[in-house]
């Protein structure tokens, strides 16, 4: 009797370690399939983060339109898209071109430009009895521009194609708009409140990063416009717009247009122009960024500036322009799952 129990046993060990086996080698193909996949896709990572953006901003709107207005699924996809490339396509569009061809008028006018270098040039002589300048400068200045400007317009055919997939991805999430979290249930590690944690941390970042990263753009944009007005910068309106592009970046952000503005005031001759804009920038616009940010902030997601500050440095480095939601997503979803595994996991074995 002893011995058959003992056989028993040692076939139920073995069927376990058969079983565990073939699920590490099931577990190891979808690991290579799916490393596979995403290097293959590796170019559209974009397009799939800017469908989820789009999907969990105009989700309620999708729900009122099926469930109360009594839409079909695909009508509404539509209309979705119609009016997020009206809203968000369109107007970025039309700031990349304004961009563009300012900046190839500036380096392609090369007597504008070597008038402005030549006076810089002459003051800091006067000023510091230094020469920054020369003609070799101008030129390389000029050709490095010029290579710049030239691979963007080559990238735009990459950038639209990544648009094109993007709505083919948003199209589908919106026509299966009841299957989708139930996908991600299904599949998802965690138990369902913790799934539930997860999709409610995407839409809050979501929300908060999506309105308050343009509202800060434009706020800054705006003020430091104002101020190149007042203090005399040749066509504020460009520069002002400049500074808003720039606003987006961490720490830096603004600064990098307002303060050589302010260099290039003083070296003009312009010195007190030059305090006014510098006390003005310093103090008037980071006003602005520092009380949109955080009431904005406090009010979608309370997010601590470390997690914002580092996730949008991580995720424009490595997503562009949707690296400014899921940056920091990413950054916060790190901390929440260290939360999630500890509840899930490390209690039971304490327990």
């Amino acid at each position: 009797m002893l011995g058959i129990l003992h056989e028993q046993n040692q076939v139920m060990k073995d069927n376990f370690s058969n079983h565990k086996l073939r699920q590490f080698a099931a577990l190891a193909i979808i690991a290579m399939l799916s490393a596979f996949l995403i290097y293959s896709l590796r170019n559209f990572v974009t397009s799939f983060l800017g469908a989820i953006i789009f999907y969990v901003l105009f989700k309620p709107m999708a729900h009122h339109l099926i469930s109360k207005k009594h839409w079909k699924k695909t009508a509404t996809a539509w209309l979705i898209i119609l009016i997020s490339f009206l809203l968000v396509v369109v107007p970025l569009s039309g700031l990349i071109y304004l961009v563009i061809s300012k900046v190839s008028n500036m380096f392609g006018d090369s007597s504008g430009i070597a008038t402005v270098v030549n006076l810089l040039d002459e003051k800091m002589n006067s000023t510091f009895h230094a020469s920054l300048f020369n003609e070799n400068l101008l030129q390389k200045i000029q050709s490095q521009a010029s290579l710049w400007i030239s691979s963007f317009l080559n990238g735009l055919l990459q950038i639209s194609t990544s648009i094109a997939v993007m709505y083919f991805l948003l199209y589908y999430l919106f026509v299966n708009i009841d299957k989708n979290e139930n996908i991600a249930n299904k599949f998802s590690p965690f138990n369902p409140d913790n799934t539930k944690l997860l999709g409610d941390e995407l839409v809050k970042m979501t929300y908060s990063n999506a309105i308050i990263v343009p509202l800060v753009a434009g706020g800054q944009g705006l003020i430091a416009a104002i101020g190149y007005w007042i203090f005399g910068m040749p066509q504020p309106l460009f520069w002002g717009i400049m500074t808003g592009c720039f606003a987006i970046i961490p720490i830096v952000g603004s600064a990098l247009i307002w303060v050589p503005a302010v260099i290039f005031i003083f070296l003009t001759g312009e010195s007190w122009q030059a305090i006014g804009l510098l006390i003005y920038c310093a103090l008037v616009a980071s006003l602005v960024d520092n009380v949109i940010r955080l009431f904005l902030q406090k009010r979608f997601a309370n997010v601590h500036p470390i997690i914002t500050v580092f996730g949008v440095i991580i995720g424009l480095n490595w997503f562009g322009v949707p690296g400014l939601i899921f940056g920091p997503l990413f950054v916060s979803y790190f901390v929440l799952l260290l939360k999630i595994y500890r509840a899930e996991y490390l209690t039971i074995d304490h327990h």
